[in-house]
């Protein structure tokens, strides 16, 4: 994916997101004011209910992690990291 189409797909993610806290917010107080709390806490748990059945329908590929050289391999890597900072280790 080209990278403006990722600037924009980011812009529009966020767009819509904030939008949709800005209007959600203004239902549920709109909904709370016109039939009370009880039935605003029903319809919040049907949404997260809704949103639990759409987010089980999403299938993502799992792919296996590539191998690991080990530990002791991990460890020294990370302590030579480490001790080339001198303004880490001073």
């Amino acid at each position: 994916m080209p990278a403006e189409s990722r600037r924009v797909a980011l812009a529009l993610s966020r767009i819509a997101g904030s939008s949709a806290m800005i209007v959600g917010a203004s239902l549920g107080g709109v909904l709370v004011a016109a039939v009370g709390p009880g039935w605003g806490l029903a319809v919040d748990a049907l949404s997260f209910a809704l949103a639990a059945a759409s987010s089980a329908l999403v299938r993502v590929q799992v792919v296996p992690p590539a191998p690991s050289p080990g530990l002791v391999h991990e460890l020294r890597v990370g302590w030579q990291e480490f001790t080339s900072r001198s303004w880490v280790c001073g």
